[in-house]
């Protein structure tokens, strides 16, 4: 509303109002739009009018525009007559769309009427706005709506309503939209190769490796093989790995626990004998065994 205003006007109402009318134009205008979206007027004390409300449809029968999205024939020269006055708001939104500051356009049809939806992020803080636009199916702009405290009721003239329509208008002529870019948008290109191969098909020992220091040998193994002790180091080597679960541990019986002291021969002192001494005991009879029952 107040984009049509002149700079006297401007500074009279801000002077009505026992505000600041210092700056330029464009600030003068924020200004005045802030307190009124903010009902923050010095010595204000009416009631506010109440503004008109969008009324939208549900966000479940909204879907994402695609180039079978029926659409109405809205023109660019449409959006300049609907910002006349506010060509700054119209040139930021340029901005915005350009730079993928759009997050998402959806639409419905119902009936004669094209509800259009689109989430726009801010452009010095973490957040973002909704922005609802209702078009008729001969394309004339019949109310806009936007979230941001700038502009409300049912005729907004801000940069995100700017946004969303030049979004619309770009779809109509070329079938495309400028989103926000995230990382899913982009098939991954890493596992495809550099260039062609056109030559024969190479082997494996063939196959060039940066950090192959020696040539391996993909044959066979060509060594001979002590059949005699085969099975005794197949053996061990099952048992070795004593957290594996390999079918092939199965076939051997496990140990004896009680005959572990004559398995190997390289013990000095029998286990028994060895717990016997760290108890400093020399016997253990059926008495003490016992005694210790009963306690």
């Amino acid at each position: 509303m107040y984009c049509t205003w002149k700079l006297d006007q401007l500074k009279e109402e801000l002077r009505r109002r026992g505000e600041s009318f210092n700056g330029k134009k464009a600030d003068l205008v924020e200004r005045l739009e802030a307190y009124d979206g903010n009902f923050n007027f010095a010595g204000k004390s009416d009631t506010p009018e109440p503004q008109q409300v969008m009324v939208i449809p549900n966000d479940e029968y909204y879907k994402d525009i695609n180039d079978n999205t029926p659409l109405p024939p809205l023109q660019k020269d449409q959006v300049q007559q609907y910002f006349e006055g506010c060509n700054q708001a119209l040139v930021k939104g340029k901005s915005l769309y350009e730079n993928r500051y759009l997050r998402l356009l959806r639409a419905v049809t119902i009936k004669d009427f094209i509800f259009v939806k689109g989430i726009c992020k801010a452009t010095m803080k973490n957040t973002q706005y909704e922005v609802n636009i209702k078009l008729h199916k001969n394309g004339a702009l019949q109310e806009t709506h936007c979230e941001c405290t700038v502009e409300s009721g049912v005729r907004a003239l801000c940069k995100h309503v700017a946004t969303a329509l030049l979004a619309t208008v770009h779809m109509n002529q070329n079938k495309t939209v400028l989103l926000e870019e995230v990382p899913t948008r982009t098939l991954q290109t890493s596992h495809h190769p550099k260039k062609k191969y056109f030559s024969l098909p190479l082997k494996a020992q063939s196959l060039p490796y940066k950090g192959m220091k020696e040539n391996y040998d993909f044959h066979p193994f060509k060594g001979k093989i002590n059949q005699e002790k085969y099975n005794e180091r197949i053996r061990n080597l099952v048992l070795s790995y004593t957290d594996s679960t390999m079918p092939l541990k199965q076939l051997y019986k496990p140990a004896n626990l009680n005959a572990v002291g004559s398995d190997h021969g390289s013990y000095n002192v029998s286990p028994k004998n060895a717990i016997l001494e760290s108890l400093c005991l020399k016997k253990v009879t059926t008495e003490d065994v016992n005694i210790e029952k009963d306690k």
